[in-house]
């Protein structure tokens, strides 16, 4: 059987006893929503997480802020900025709940924008 996140991606066959053995430790090697620009930050980029307690869900929330970006000679950028909080829980096979470890990017982009940067 396999298990259907609600985007209707297909997750493969995982069972709880998984869990023990599921290590989330990551390197993000760049991550962004959309084109660069001189001076623009990318919080995610060259992030390393190493998982030492086992199974764990780590979630980093992304808020994003549509941007224009304005050079001096004139050309337009148009891009988004965005911040990011982690979020790491551990989680433990025999405590009754059904959590899948993984690493998970939520974003939620506002209808500001921000000029003139």
């Amino acid at each position: 059987p396999q298990l259907r996140s609600s985007g209707d991606g297909v997750l493969p066959d995982f069972s709880v006893r998984h869990a023990l053995y599921f290590n989330v430790s990551h390197t993000i090697r760049h991550f962004s929503f959309g084109a660069y620009f001189p001076g623009m930050s990318h919080p995610l980029d060259n992030v390393t997480a190493i998982s030492t307690a086992g199974a764990a869900e780590v979630r980093y929330i992304a808020k994003v802020v549509p941007s224009v970006h304005r050079a001096l000679n004139g050309s337009v950028t148009r891009s988004n900025l965005f911040s990011v909080m982690e979020h790491t829980r551990p989680l433990h096979p025999h405590s009754g709940h059904a959590d899948l470890p993984g690493l998970f990017v939520i974003y939620d982009i506002t209808t500001w924008q921000a000029r003139g940067l």
